[in-house]
């Protein structure tokens, strides 16, 4: 994985020592032998991450990062602060201070690399989910950004997130730890089994964040693949999918590679039984944090990319997303001989009623055709608003005189009752349907715009024929 990386440290051989071992994993290092330098660095140029030295810099490392975190350019940047930590109150205020992970000197390499990739790869993340976001912004599809409510976070007591579960290989192991942070946040987070966690299928609303007590216990010795298969099973569910966790590891050397694995396999955080409860509800807390930021930043993409295929008024898909639909109906059906029928349905003197009644009066009888349409068809059937009055229906799997019996049910059911306007008066509509079908596979090449065009032609001849009737349009004729 590249990535621009700046290290900070006013020691030259640990600059150097360090920025080889970065290099040697593809990285593109500069260095910075001071925090004016640094400072001159983050002028110059964007990074993807910062190594910064907290322990040869003193009290004025925290302020930097502070300051950093609270400029535009600086506030998303992944920060790792390292140094000769000696004691927790020492690693607590370097994460309290803004950095996103600490690592005590002589660095693990190997945890090291593995943090980095962890932390660019949750960047990176925000970076597609905001640009995303940014389109859809500038096409008009996303309401503008507000600002961000930790109250859905974090407890006022404490701190230990609202939704928060600690997960295990054995409960009466991980207790100890439980009651703990019971009684630093003030109330307890459920704590479960690994195995009784993914087989309770009653939860109403899965945890933002889970802390998996991995330490080494009687029951993991005989499977110490039990952590891996869990990581695995809970990132493949929908509903945890996108949960954050946090890994409780030992604290000892051989367990490195363990916590380097499971953050390749998508953890987002790990600790080591040494951190007081203090940082684990810290780094619960924000883990947290940002998976609610990121769902709500998912939640905005996923509107606007609706809005972007969507009729507002109608709520049905648009011409858009009509035609991708139909060209992946067409693709999927290749060269089979079973036909796609489309049915493109016209409101009969609809001016008429906008000119008398009112152009809201027009809106609520659109919507009513919409509703009808839902009502009378299948949820696998296509519905889309193609035009100001004019609608198309794309139904798989159904031959020229099934899709006319269709058409001739869904004018009947225009015709049959009147639509009530705003102003409690309604107002009786019929409507002309044009239909042709075809196979993807038939002897005339079939898109999604002839297919359409065909409809339209018989949509032609049945408004020429005196309106309110279908008209068909088979494969044959279309040559």
């Amino acid at each position: 994985m590249s990535g621009r990386i700046l290290i900070i440290d006013t020691v030259a051989t640990n600059r150097i020592l360090l920025k080889v071992r970065l290099e040697t994993a593809r990285y593109q290092v500069t260095t910075a032998g001071s925090l004016n330098e640094a400072r001159l660095q983050l002028s110059l140029s964007r990074w993807d991450l910062i190594v910064i030295d907290m322990s040869t810099l003193g009290p004025e490392a925290a302020r930097f990062t502070r300051a950093l975190r609270r400029e535009s350019g600086g506030a998303g940047v992944p920060i790792i602060g390292v140094g000769r930590f000696n004691n927790a109150e020492a690693r607590r205020a370097v994460l309290e201070a803004g950095a996103d992970e600490v690592l005590a000197k002589p660095l693990n390499d190997t945890l090291l690399r593995a943090r980095i990739r962890s932390l660019l790869r949750a960047r990176e993340t925000e970076a597609e989910l905001r640009f995303l976001e940014d389109t859809g912004r500038a096409l008009g599809f996303a309401e503008p950004e507000a600002g961000f409510d930790l109250s859905g976070a974090s407890a006022s007591a404490g701190g230990l997130p609202l939704r928060a579960a600690i997960l295990c290989a054995d409960a009466t192991e991980s207790a100890a730890l439980a009651e703990a942070l019971e009684q630093k946040a003030g109330r307890p987070a459920p704590l479960w089994t690994a195995e009784a966690f993914l087989a309770h299928d009653a939860m109403l609303q899965a945890p933002d964040v889970i802390l998996i007590d991995a330490r080494p216990t009687e029951s993991t010795a005989h499977d110490p693949g039990w952590l891996f298969r869990l990581l695995a099973d809970l990132r493949s569910r929908p509903d945890t999918r996108h949960t954050a966790q946090l890994i409780l590891t030992a604290h000892a050397e051989s367990e490195a590679e363990i916590a380097a694995m499971a953050l390749d396999m998508g953890a987002n955080d790990i600790a080591t039984e040494v951190a007081p409860v203090d940082e684990l509800l810290l780094r619960l807390t924000r883990l947290a944090t940002q998976k609610i930021r990121l769902d709500r930043l998912r939640a905005t993409v996923q509107r606007s990319a609706e809005a972007a295929v969507t009729c507002p008024l109608t709520g049905l898909h648009n011409r858009r997303y009509a035609l991708a639909h139909m060209a992946t109906l067409l693709e999927r059906h290749g060269k089979g001989q079973e036909d796609i029928a489309a049915l493109v349905l016209d409101v009969d003197h609809f001016k008429a009623v906008n000119d008398r009644f009112g152009h809201a009066a027009g809106d609520a009888v659109l919507q009513g055709i919409a509703a009808r349409l839902r009502d009378a068809l299948r949820r696998i059937d296509l519905i889309a608003r193609i035009g100001g009055e004019e609608f198309l229906v794309v139904i798989p799997k159904l031959d020229a005189a099934a899709a006319a019996a269709t058409g001739e049910r869904l004018r009947r059911a225009m015709e049959g009752a009147p639509f009530v306007l705003p102003d409690g008066r309604s107002v009786t509509l019929t409507i002309s349907v044009g239909v042709a079908s075809g196979a993807a596979g038939g002897k005339h090449p079939l898109t999604p715009e002839t297919l359409i065009a065909r409809a339209d032609r018989a949509l032609y001849a049945a408004k020429g024929n005196g309106r309110n009737q279908v008209s068909l349009l088979q494969d044959d004729a279309a040559a």
